[in-house]
């Protein structure tokens, strides 16, 4: 072997080392996280619950609530009336929000209205904001899948179609006595 052709050997065994690491890794978009099983599931939101400081669910006009945290890390219903939340139903409320797990994506332009009907995002059964120090994100839900498996969902901004988890849903949108700390309150 040629002791000048060992430098331009070892160069190539490195460049091989970088593509296959690369190649290897996956390419979800948004942030991943670990599921029960160990496997790498993708996130709707790229945000961490600790991040979070004010949620608004829309079911219809009538069944609207906000919750805010307040200043030393509790939270309290800001809307339609003002009162202490319950802090370990608004903890899982988060941590549902901060794991929305994607299950499948469906790539459509923003004006695809006929999609968005059949879909169910035309009138969403449920509208989700949430709010972070500099950021707002809008979250529709609309029908479940036709195998029940799932729900369609659609982030405000983006050109896709997320089918996310009937479960994550059902936490989602609850109703606002489930976060009411005295469960006789009732509002203005």
């Amino acid at each position: 072997m040629n002791p000048k052709s060992i430098p331009w050997l070892l160069a190539i065994l490195v460049l091989l080392g970088l593509i296959t690491f690369f190649l290897e890794k996956p390419f979800k978009k948004g942030l991943e996280s670990k599921s029960a099983n160990g496997t790498l599931e993708a996130r709707i939101l790229e945000i961490s619950q600790h991040d979070i400081v004010r949620v608004r669910v829309k079911r219809d006009y009538w069944n609207t609530y906000t919750l805010a945290r307040v200043p030393g890390a509790s939270w309290k219903l800001i809307d339609p009336s003002t009162e202490p939340a319950s802090e370990a139903q608004v903890e899982k409320l988060l941590a549902t929000i901060e794991f929305l797990p994607v299950l499948s994506t469906i790539n459509l332009t923003a004006d695809d209205s006929e999609r968005h009907r059949e879909y169910g995002l035309w009138t969403p059964s449920l509208e989700l904001t949430v709010s972070t120090g500099d950021k707002n994100y809008a979250i529709m839900f609309g029908k479940p899948t036709s195998d029940g498996k799932g729900v369609y969902c659609s982030l405000t901004g983006r050109d896709k179609v997320y089918i996310t988890t009937p479960e994550s849903m059902q936490i989602l949108s609850q109703d606002i006595s489930t976060y009411r700390m005295t469960k006789g309150a009732t509002t203005p």
